[in-house]
């Protein structure tokens, strides 16, 4: 159940690779007299229960049976009831007490790496891997693997020559002279078989076929000394929530990893929740803060209840971690630990993210062809062979998309080629599931939404539709865009590190203005409306600098007689999207609750109400900031533009790295609002200063608030 995120197919050198993600996930770990084991936790789905959606009814020993496991049985229910860690000490103190406890977490020692094919050294088969790699298997010293272990056949090489090759064709798993002549004429002592042809190794702990829709499992891993098992370490570190550094790092923000079976079931109103997920959020930005920034928006906003906070991830933040407002919603949580303030803490097993949405994540999404769960995976070239039946089942089918949700949220991040399938060895076809999302009007109800966001799509697909022109076709005619230019920044020369961010009336009518971080690091796509497609139009602007504007950054196109969906694409990543001049991130939820009344008002009934106050961003005058802009100043006059509460004495002073003070800017008394001040470059006594780093610090007498920022002199 718990597979790899990566395709095991192998490569063709077209589009038509399979994809076959590996059985297990792949563990490592450094230092000799090690273990690992898996601890997880499991909130089953509605329909494992006698009763679906009775907890009280008992488990089903399997989905298909309506007897109720028992401890001690031979189900894999029965078996943790009994003892949830084997008498390892891993799991929760006392086990689960007669009934499924999704709380308790439970252990299993994973068994060393290692693939079906008996090991022929010489040929580099089947070798299992001693150097400190664990898979999440069943080892054979586990008290589970005698009953929860299944008995399959040992798959041999055909011919071991030298000139054999080493494809399925060579291999057999029972068929034929099974087993080869060679493991019989062989003496033991050369090959090491032991006479059997059959094996319980590789058994996947948690096992295929147990989980229905709305199950959802929390796992870990944990290394130890054989010696020592007290000691250990966690991948992820429980006690951790970003950045998590033996992930990659990744800093989606969760304490443990964690799947799902969607649609989430308990969401439904026959189990109790308020109506499926209208949305589902498609996290194509793996690991690098996409997850994490958009369930600081959904705590925020309403589409996450209070009682569902920190479900999936195992934490949540209040007001000290984010000037002013509530919930998740801050820009960094770098080496923030549960341990150090356990008030940020859910310990709880929530089950699946969200109220109004499901969140489907893409492991290995930034790895082009790596990856084994693209959003089309169902769609890819079906496997052959003795690869046949183990295609990934990952995705979703184009008749459960568009059955089960009505609007769709994908991000991407900062990535800019390789987001969207199929192309050369990879046939996930993201491209027919999602062209027949929009325009199949099969299923939920039409129109429907689709929201990309992501500040490379547009390069991604224009990229790709050089060989592949479906890609182009996408871009254009669907969401009624062309890429104009990979970078807003480059084509526009605003240096400036925030540059405004300006939607239309028809994502904000009562005209917000936001920022978007705009430095080198990042792309920023610029795009332009394709006219052909009726009704498409901006959807927002980059600040209009230089001489090429207007800049165009999100395109919107509504729904008609022959167009049965509605679209916007934007054109940066949602954790550069923040407030005017950078001051906080509230800028984020106005945009998000703009879109979603204003631009798909009409999708989706079950968005909740914010619970936190978001400033009115037309009035953000009433914030005490301050920030800079033409920084670094390379020519002219730095900006230094502030707001301020409420009447107070404003100082405003520069400084160099020394801290020794070169220019004072403002010491009076200002009236509540947004000012902006100069600087030429030139200290109190008029002389130009040296090139360097200086920093501007302005301080509000009375309120006592101080901040500062640094700026580059280039002149």
């Amino acid at each position: 159940m718990t597979q790899t995120g990566l395709n095991n197919g192998q490569a063709t050198g077209n589009a038509s690779r399979f994809d076959i993600p590996g059985d297990s996930t792949a563990v490592t770990g450094t230092g000799a007299g090690m273990r690992m084991d898996m601890v997880f936790r499991i909130l089953p789905g509605p329909g494992n229960y006698v009763t679906p959606g009775n907890r009280a009814s008992g488990l089903r020993k399997v989905p298909s049976s309506a007897v109720a496991a028992v401890a001690g049985d031979a189900s894999f229910w029965g078996q943790y009831l009994a003892s949830n860690d084997g008498g390892s000490g891993f799991g929760t103190p006392g086990g689960h007490g007669g009934s499924w406890n999704v709380n308790v977490w439970n252990s299993a020692r994973c068994d060393s790496t290692g693939t079906r094919v008996f090991p022929v050294q010489a040929k580099g088969v089947g070798n299992r891997n001693t150097a400190g790699t664990w898979a999440n298997n069943y080892e054979e010293t586990d008290p589970k693997f005698a009953t929860l272990g299944i008995l399959h056949n040992r798959c041999f090489l055909i011919d071991t020559s030298a000139s054999a090759a080493t494809t399925s064709s060579n291999i057999t798993c029972g068929t034929g002279t099974y087993p080869p002549a060679w493991v019989t004429t062989v003496p033991p002592v050369h090959t090491g078989w032991d006479g059997t042809t059959q094996t319980k190794n590789f058994t996947k702990i948690l096992t295929d076929g147990i989980l229905t829709p709305g199950s959802h499992v929390e796992y870990f891993f944990r290394k130890s000394l054989l010696a020592d098992p007290a000691t250990f370490a966690a991948c992820p570190d429980t006690q951790l929530i970003s950045p998590q550094g033996s992930e990659g790092p990744s800093t989606d923000g969760h304490r443990w990893q964690e799947f799902s079976v969607l649609p989430d079931a308990w969401k439904f109103t026959q189990y109790g929740g308020l109506g499926g997920a209208c949305m589902l959020f498609v996290d194509l930005n793996d690991r690098r803060g996409n997850e994490r920034a958009f369930m600081s928006v959904a705590d925020s906003i309403g589409l996450t209840n209070a009682s569902k906070y920190g479900a999936h991830n195992g934490w949540h933040t209040t007001a000290a971690y984010n000037n002013g407002g509530a919930h998740a919603n801050t820009r960094d949580f770098s080496s923030l630990q549960v341990g150090g303030d356990p008030t940020i803490a859910v310990w709880a097993h929530g089950g699946q993210a969200g109220t109004a949405f499901d969140m489907y994540g893409v492991k290995a999404s930034e790895s082009i062809t790596t990856g084994g769960g693209g959003l089309g995976g169902r769609l890819a070239t079906q496997a052959t062979g003795l690869a046949a039946g183990k295609d990934a089942k990952i995705a979703p089918t184009p008749e459960m998309l568009r059955t089960y949700y009505r609007q769709l949220l994908i991000l991407t991040g900062d990535l800019t080629s390789g987001i969207l399938g199929p192309f050369v060895n990879r046939s996930q076809d993201d491209l027919t599931l999602l062209e027949d999302y929009m325009a199949n009007t099969s299923g939920s109800a039409t129109p429907r939404g689709v929201w990309v966001m992501g500040d490379g799509f547009a390069q991604s697909e224009t990229q790709t539709a050089g060989a592949f022109p479906s890609h182009g076709t996408l871009l254009s005619t669907y969401f009624a865009a062309t890429l104009r230019d990979p970078s807003y920044q480059v084509l526009s020369g605003n240096q400036n590190d925030v540059a405004d961010l300006i939607p239309t009336s028809v994502v904000s009518p009562r005209g917000d203005v936001m920022g978007v971080q705009n430095t080198c690091l990042w792309s920023n796509d610029l795009l332009t409306v394709n006219a052909s497609v009726s009704g498409a139009t901006a959807a927002s602007f980059y600040q209009n600098f230089g001489a090429n504007g207007p800049y165009v950054s999100g395109v919107y196109a509504p729904s008609s007689g022959t167009r049965p969906w509605i679209s916007l694409l934007d054109g940066w990543d949602i954790e550069h999207l923040h407030s005017r001049f950078d001051e906080n991130s509230f800028g984020r939820l106005v945009y998000f609750m703009d879109v979603l009344a204003n631009v798909f008002g009409g999708q989706c009934s079950n968005w909740g109400t914010p619970s936190v106050d978001v400033p009115n961003m037309p009035t953000r005058q009433v914030l005490n900031y301050m920030n800079l802009a033409n920084n670094p100043l390379r020519s002219g006059q730095a900006l230094v533009n502030f707001g301020i509460t409420k009447s107070d004495r404003v100082q405003i002073d520069v400084y160099d790295v020394s801290g020794r003070h070169v220019r004072n800017l403002a010491d009076r008394v200002f009236a509540p609002g947004q000012y902006k001040l100069t600087w030429d470059g030139t200290n109190d006594g008029g002389v130009q200063v040296s090139r360097g780093v200086y920093f501007t610090q302005v301080k509000y007498v009375n309120s006592r608030f101080v901040d500062s920022k640094k700026l580059t002199v280039l002149k």
